[in-house]
């Protein structure tokens, strides 16, 4: 027994030592401009990672034996040996030329809403369901000033290319107070993962993929932006009502009709998921854009990342202690986010209880006790300086909850009931099971008769 551990303890050591992290960064051949969440992954595996938001990525591999594959939307894919990266640490990719190579001319535009039109049959003829494992990331500030930054992991749940539901695995808050206040973004995940490319939503602008070739032709403008015969950019426009549907742009795999990537973006939207915590509150001017990114794994087409951002003009209204007038402030909101889908079909182990259905993030977050181990061995995207710089800013202006032990549940809701004289917080969080601290757990009391052992 002896010789068969110390060979499995040998074993595990030389894969462990074979194993290199690279760390190094992606940019424009041309402008030097990095390429935010550009998709890196290791030829013959299922195995990768994106750039963060300045371009930067990290991976472990082989240097031996392991090649990456860099991929990005309008540019060269790549296949660079990792010992070359490691060296080099900056890899340049080369943007297709805007020029319209090799395109077959056409009397009219209709083309375009035929192949709009197969890409649309296609998402909808998919309906492989998948899980994957789910990085989200979210950052909002007001006034250049940070107040909020989540990351959290989740499994989540696709039909084909469409994302049915995410559950949570873990979650780190940084918080910091702004005129005495918070501003919580309770329900951005499930907001954003709610969004359908194919199918109308009440709560979201019109997408051009919702409709069959004969409507599109009635509520979009299409406009052929590149084309080389194997990539098709189509640039797509509303005929009217510009605050209630969609403008953007969608890339397809002209032979194949796959979709690649697709940006949706609004200004001033009508229809839009945010609603203000308090009735007397109000949210107006909502700008969104999202996009959406896509590859091949296993000759099929699945999720890549959801990008997203958003400006909003909150104006909260509050009961003034000292007068008869509320108190009323406007504040200019702004966030960015991304969620990328990885490792398809080896989801996380999720906690063995089942959330109720209103629960937003932060009492999710709650519920579960930080988890040392998970968040050394999950760094799935490299911090931008300026990421870690705000959390800096938490760390001393504001509040970190799940970094360390002792702050989090019941420990981390009580900093938001801290104003007692304030009727819009104190009762605005319930310590939903917030059992844990690093000395507390629920036991069963014997003593009460529902409790006690029958024969």
């Amino acid at each position: 027994m002896r010789t068969n551990l110390i060979s499995i303890f040998l074993l595990y050591s030389l894969f462990s030592f074979s194993q290199t992290t690279i760390k190094g960064l992606v940019e424009d051949s041309k402008t030097n401009e990095p390429l935010p969440y550009c998709s890196i992954s290791i030829k013959g595996t299922q195995k990768g990672t994106i750039t963060n938001g300045e371009g930067v990525f990290s991976i472990p591999v082989n240097l031996n034996t392991d090649t990456l594959i860099f991929s990005y939307v309008g540019y060269d894919t790549q296949k660079i040996p990792s010992k070359w990266v490691y060296q080099n640490k900056v890899v340049f990719l080369k943007g297709k030329d805007v020029l319209l190579q090799e395109v077959t001319i056409h009397a009219t535009d209709d083309f375009l809403y035929t192949i709009l039109d197969q890409c649309r049959k296609n998402l909808l003829k998919d309906q492989t369901r998948q899980i994957a494992k789910v990085y989200y990331g979210l950052e909002t500030q007001t006034k250049d000033r940070p107040i909020e930054m989540l990351e959290c992991y989740y499994n989540g749940y696709l039909n084909g290319t469409a994302l049915d539901k995410i559950l949570l695995k873990n979650g780190r808050i940084g918080l910091a107070e702004l005129e005495n206040r918070y501003f919580l973004t309770l329900n951005t995940s499930k907001a954003i993962s709610s969004i359908e490319l194919t199918r109308k939503n009440d709560d979201y602008p019109l997408i051009p993929l919702q409709f069959n070739k004969r409507e599109l032709k009635k509520y979009f403008i299409l406009k052929q932006e590149y084309s080389d015969g194997k990539l098709s950019e189509i640039k797509f426009t509303p005929r009217t009502d510009q605050n209630r549907r969609f403008s953007g742009e969608v890339w397809i795999d002209s032979k194949t009709f796959f979709l690649l990537k697709i940006n949706l973006t609004i200004k001033n939207a009508l229809k839009h998921p945010f609603l203000p915590l308090f009735q007397m509150d109000s949210i107006k001017n909502v700008d969104l854009s999202v996009s959406y990114t896509y590859k091949q794994e296993d000759t099929k087409t699945v999720l890549n990342t959801i990008n997203f951002n958003y400006n909003i003009t909150y104006k909260s209204v509050r009961d003034s202690i000292s007068a008869l007038v509320p108190f009323i402030i406007t504040r200019d909101i702004s966030a960015k986010g991304i969620m990328y889908f990885y490792d398809y079909n080896h989801p996380f182990i999720l906690p063995y209880f089942d959330y109720d259905d209103g629960f937003d993030d932060y009492s999710k977050m709650s519920i579960i006790p930080y988890n040392v181990v998970f968040w050394k061995n999950n760094n799935t995207l490299v911090l931008t300086q300026k990421q870690k710089e705000n959390l800096g800013f938490f760390a001393h202006e504001g509040y970190l909850v799940n970094y360390d032990e002792g702050n989090y549940g019941k420990n981390f809701l009580q900093i938001l009931r801290r104003y007692p004289n304030d009727s819009t917080i104190n009762p605005f969080y319930e310590f939903h099971y917030a059992f844990w601290s690093p000395n507390e757990r629920i036991i069963l009391n014997r003593k009460l008769r529902q409790n006690e052992i029958y024969a």
